[in-house]
């Protein structure tokens, strides 16, 4: 059983929210919330706000109230804007550390539970409906008081299958098209960008362990295979093609050339399962369709490959071999995390950063001791084989939009800010934004949102590679916001009021209590029309009567 944080009501003497994850995983569902939470969730402007201060009252803040707010997160968000680096911190290639407790995709206790596996499909109008696969997780508060309650089941759900896959073209004019470098490590910015080259190997990579991981009810159908398309192989001292990418791979023997052949292809492999009559790829499944190959390079004698797709164990070895080569620990990291936005981006074609034509390999130098605070780290092929241990836990935030968007969403999340005063905290941000996203400074914007929310920082380079960035910023800046309490649990970020302190113990004499408060106990004791998750994160402002509140409360 694993413990989460749900929330710390002193009132009721409770001392932690705890939750267990059964096998079944469904997302669905009516929200219902207060009415305060539906009428201020408003992103205001700074104009309509002075159009409200002559009408001050219960509801409207005071004028002094905003410009308090607005001062500090001006004050806020200018420090994090305010860098002189040209690199990439060091937090944005350490994505374990926002793992926390997330559980493993497709875990040990779906094989158990295999009885009660729930699979579904959702129907499309273009007749390519995604395969779910649908649970829950319970959840109770422990106590040693009178206020013991009953368990509170969440739905969830997991990507299962997709039927089509995600496509993927190159831009000229992408972000990263010039690779920055990572702070305080030997990551070469110099020798060129091999990002989307990681991510189509990541993609392989993430699908193999996709199947490995099937159930057993589905075991039998998976099937990993190479197709007939594969990019073009040369030998490294011709200089006859020309029109592509380049790709340099030394000496690599022809299994991992063949490998490398299918996954730089238009679409060279193929993962599936079958399921009632249809057949679903991987989530993690894409096509290239830019016009422009891929050609491969090596100085070894070309003899006859398998024709065995590897398993995920050793086509992360012909990654790790290929990233030592080129000196790639930073931009290894940096494509896993674009990969994990591939089914978010499902029906959307993604643009990568244009690869860098083919040099010949160059002695790698330590990075000026002028430029490092500390010693550099240097690369480890070590640390590429442990991402296989965590790929599963990375496959379970990536197989749900919502959680990777809510994730993003929290980094904006202030929990001391009321709900009436959402504008006045989030215009200073984009303030600060607005200038480098202008620019198109994506190694600023990566460096200012990572500061703001460090642990969550390899999540925000994948998404400004893939261009999932401006959609999520878009949503925030219009107040369209996520929230899941699950993602929230398991990585120990905060999105919503609900998972804050009460206000403290309430006095014996005490007539009115916090609606902030209200609301948490009306979720929690699961009262009539306040069972679902609030949409809304921002804690609602004023107080009730006790006498107006439900009787659980």
């Amino acid at each position: 059983m694993q413990s989460f944080h749900l929330a710390y009501p002193t009132i009721l003497r409770m001392r932690r929210a705890r939750a267990r994850t059964s096998i079944e995983f469904t997302f669905r569902g009516s929200y219902s919330f207060p009415a305060t939470f539906y009428h201020f969730y408003h992103s205001f402007t700074t104009s309509s706000w002075l159009s409200l201060m002559e009408m001050e009252d219960a509801v409207r803040p005071s004028k002094e109230a905003i410009e308090r707010m607005r001062t500090i997160s001006q004050l806020v968000w200018s420090q994090h804007a305010l860098t002189t680096s040209s690199e990439l911190p060091l937090q944005c290639i350490q994505p374990q550390q926002m793992l926390g407790r997330v559980p493993a995709y497709l875990g040990r206790d779906f094989e158990s539970r295999k009885d009660s596996l729930s699979l579904h499909h959702t129907s499309s109008l273009d007749g390519l409906s995604p395969l779910f696969i649908s649970g829950k997780s319970i959840w109770q508060t422990t106590s040693e008081g009178e206020c013991d309650l009953e368990q509170k089941v969440l739905p969830h759900q997991l990507l299962l299958g997709v039927q089509r896959s995600t496509t993927c073209v190159f831009a000229d004019y992408s972000c990263f098209r010039h690779w920055p470098g990572v702070c305080n490590t030997l990551d070469n910015a110099e020798q060129g960008n091999y990002l989307a080259v990681l991510f189509y190997a990541w993609s392989y990579i993430l699908s193999s362990t996709w199947l490995e991981r099937q159930p057993s009810t589905l075991a039998q159908t998976r099937r990993m295979r190479y197709l007939h398309c594969r990019a073009n192989e040369s030998d490294i001292d011709d200089t006859q093609h020309c029109g592509g990418f380049e790709i340099d791979l030394c000496s690599m023997d022809d299994d991992a050339a063949r490998w490398w052949a299918a996954v730089l292809s238009p679409a060279g492999w193929q993962a599936t399962v079958f399921h009632n009559g249809h057949t679903y790829k991987s989530p993690w499944s894409v096509r290239n369709i830019d016009t422009r190959p891929f050609i491969l390079r090596r100085n070894y004698d070309q003899h006859c490959p398998g024709s065995t797709p590897p398993s995920s164990r050793q086509a992360l070895k012909y990654l790790a071999d290929f990233c030592a080569t080129h000196n790639l620990s930073g931009q290894c990291c940096a494509a896993l995390m674009a990969t994990l936005f591939i089914p978010f981006n499902s029906g959307r074609t993604i643009t990568l950063p244009l690869p860098v034509p083919y040099t010949p390999a160059a002695v790698f130098t330590r990075p000026s001791s002028s430029k490092l605070n500390i010693a550099p780290l240097p690369f480890s092929r070590d640390k590429i084989y442990k991402q296989r241990e965590l790929l599963p836990y990375y496959m379970t935030l990536s197989c749900n939009g919502w959680t990777l968007r809510s994730l993003l969403h929290s980094t904006f999340f202030n929990p001391d800010v009321y709900c009436n005063l959402v504008g006045s905290w989030l215009e200073p941000a984009f303030e600060a934004l607005d200038p480098i996203l202008d620019a198109e400074d994506h190694t600023r914007l990566t460096i200012l949102l990572t500061r703001r929310q460090p642990v969550l920082g390899p999540l925000w380079l994948g998404a400004i590679l893939t261009g999932t960035a401006m959609t999520i910023l878009h949503a925030i800046q219009s107040g369209q916001w996520a929230v899941d309490l699950h993602a929230a649990a398991w990585t120990g970020t905060e999105q919503s009021f609900l998972t804050t302190k009460l206000s403290g113990p309430r006095a014996a004499k005490q007539s009115k209590i916090n609606r902030d408060d209200e609301c948490r106990l009306l979720f929690l004791t699961g009262c009539d029309g306040f069972s679902s998750v609030p949409v809304c994160p921002w804690k609602p402002f004023g107080s009730s009567a006790l006498s107006d509140t439900e009787i659980a409360v």
